[in-house]
């Protein structure tokens, strides 16, 4: 069954490439890559979840309290510890480029959780 699920969803990463990505070699290899790194947060559908694990390390989710569209910016800006507008315009960038962030934004606005809190640091990592 999972087996299935994975290459059902690498098939339609792989279609989504093709638009993106004309007669590019390893797309195979990046959809892989690509489904590799979403399978965790996927699996996960969402939900809410506080900001920090138990020992205070910053969790990958949506910080919706500071949100544009979805909080997905400001919720990697919160993990990576990069201000905001970086990882905004780095989003939009790639999106203007190539299209398929926005594909990939909104597959994590579906599936990454959101916080249950604004972090109390959260001004601080990313500034």
């Amino acid at each position: 069954m999972a087996t299935k699920v994975l290459s059902i969803v690498a098939h339609k990463f792989e279609r989504s490439l093709q638009l993106s990505i004309r007669n590019y070699p390893m797309k195979r290899a990046i959809s892989i890559v690509l489904i590799m790194c979403l399978l965790p947060m996927m699996l996960s559908c969402g939900g809410v979840v506080k900001p920090t694990d138990n020992e205070g390390h910053p969790r990958l989710v949506r910080i919706t309290q500071r949100d544009i569209l979805g909080g997905v910016c400001a919720g990697f800006a919160y993990w990576l510890g990069w201000p905001t507008w970086v990882v905004r315009a780095l989003t939009v960038i790639v999106a203007l480029l190539t299209g398929f962030a926005i594909l990939v934004y909104l597959v994590l606005w579906i599936f990454m959780p959101a916080a249950s809190e604004l972090p109390s640091d959260y001004d601080e990592r990313t500034s």
